[in-house]
């Protein structure tokens, strides 16, 4: 009895500073494989010729709140934080009810370095092409191969199995403060869609589908010149 009581005292009057060592150490053994496992991932992108961002935007892997959240750029894209770290970016509904069926993506290539509202990818359909621009600063990591074998597939799923490319962000919480999102975006969308008809009536064919959608491709109905003009007012800005 008397031993027992002198193992709990001894145990109490174990220095805080000790203790806390001890944590600090178990907290470094836990994270090791982490931290290895992310040394080995950038020696073999940058071996195939992928150079990791030094500005990477880490808080991507521990805050909950960004994960899944889409981020639209007024050039008509969307962002998206992943659980790996990464952002994948997509086009908006607005975009593929203009377009039409998309025939072509040209998507950027692998370890190519975007620039947040620069030129990052090109749809094409008939003799129409519409570029479009990247809503966050980042290098490409990889491209959606559903999407090159099947471009359509942007039209179908826009805002899920829809995705382009994802890039390594390199100033993703700078970049979202230039971004809409949640009700402000859905506002913004609407306006889009007033002002395109607004600025297009198009009286001699329907514009709105029942429920107050765009038709599908409601851009071949313009003619060469106001499809010039679309571009520039609505996605190269």
């Amino acid at each position: 009895m008397k031993q027992t009581q002198t193992t709990r005292v001894s145990a109490a009057r174990v220095p805080l500073s000790v203790l806390s060592g001890l944590f600090s150490r178990l907290v470094f053994v836990a994270f090791l494989p982490i931290g290895i496992y992310m040394l080995i991932k950038a020696a073999i992108l940058k071996m195939r010729g992928i150079e990791t961002s030094p500005a990477l935007d880490s808080s991507l892997l521990f805050d909950p709140k960004l994960i899944g959240q889409k981020y639209f750029h007024q050039g008509h894209t969307w962002a998206m934080a992943t659980t790996n770290g990464t952002v994948a970016i997509g086009l908006d509904e607005f975009t593929q009810k203009v377009m039409g069926d998309i025939e072509r993506i040209e998507m950027p290539q692998i370890g190519r370095t975007l620039r947040q509202g620069k030129a990052a990818l090109t749809l094409r359909h008939g003799g129409r092409e519409l570029p479009l621009v990247s809503p966050v600063d980042g290098t490409v990591v990889e491209l959606n191969a559903n999407i090159e074998k099947d471009p359509t597939l942007a039209n179908r799923s826009p805002y899920d199995q829809g995705w382009i490319f994802q890039v390594r962000p390199a100033r993703l919480k700078d970049n979202l403060k230039n971004l809409l999102h949640g009700q402000l975006a859905e506002k913004w969308m609407e306006m889009t869609k007033s002002q395109f008809v607004q600025q297009h009536p198009l009286s001699t064919e329907p514009v709105y589908q029942d429920g107050g959608e765009l038709v599908d491709g409601v851009g071949e109905m313009l003619s060469d010149e106001e499809w010039e003009s679309v571009k520039r007012e609505f996605f190269i800005r």
